[in-house]
């Protein structure tokens, strides 16, 4: 007897299938767009001179390698609305597909955050005038950007947590 589905995994691959669906629709619309219309011109340390060499570095690699990272988005999302409809239909790889994308997910969110603490860090040692206000409220800002990746992280821990699950994985196939 196969064992009863649960609301949890439909509902999680219904918010999948929307939400990738949706990202998958305008990753293809971006990756024509960037690959069409917006080619980018090189670039070079010089390009970003004044800015400390880690965020600079970041920067150009990014910028070098733009078209690449809207194509590979565009893919993740394709991906994910892949592993989200095989997570419906109750197929184990989809429901290891989707563990997976919500890890490397929760990694990426806490490589993003450090590298948003290390940007503010940078903003605040710059010798400028800043209104009297902008250190507090910048401050505000980074406290807020990290208990968002704090709950974003958790969320998708316990996602993949719970789709690891014994009583889960008696649903798929």
């Amino acid at each position: 007897m196969a064992a009863p589905q649960s609301t949890f995994v439909t509902i999680i691959a219904w918010l999948m299938i929307i939400f990738s669906g949706l990202s998958a629709f305008v990753g293809v619309l971006q990756s024509i767009f960037v690959a069409v219309a917006m080619p980018m011109p090189p670039m070079s340390e010089a390009d970003f001179a004044g800015l400390p060499a880690e965020i600079s570095s970041t920067a150009l690699l990014i910028f070098q390698n733009f078209t690449l990272i809207v194509f590979a988005n565009t893919a993740f999302s394709i991906l994910a609305l892949v592993a989200a409809i095989g997570l419906l239909k109750r197929r184990e790889w989809g429901r290891r597909i989707v563990i997976a994308l919500f890890i490397l997910t929760a990694v990426g969110v806490v490589l993003i955050a450090v590298a948003q603490q290390a940007m503010f860090q940078w903003m605040l040692g710059q010798d400028q005038d800043l209104p009297p206000d902008a250190k507090s409220l910048f401050l505000t800002m980074r406290i807020a950007f990290v208990v968002f990746a704090a709950v974003i992280v958790a969320a998708h821990a316990w996602v993949a947590l719970r789709l690891n699950s014994a009583a889960i994985r008696a649903e798929f196939s």
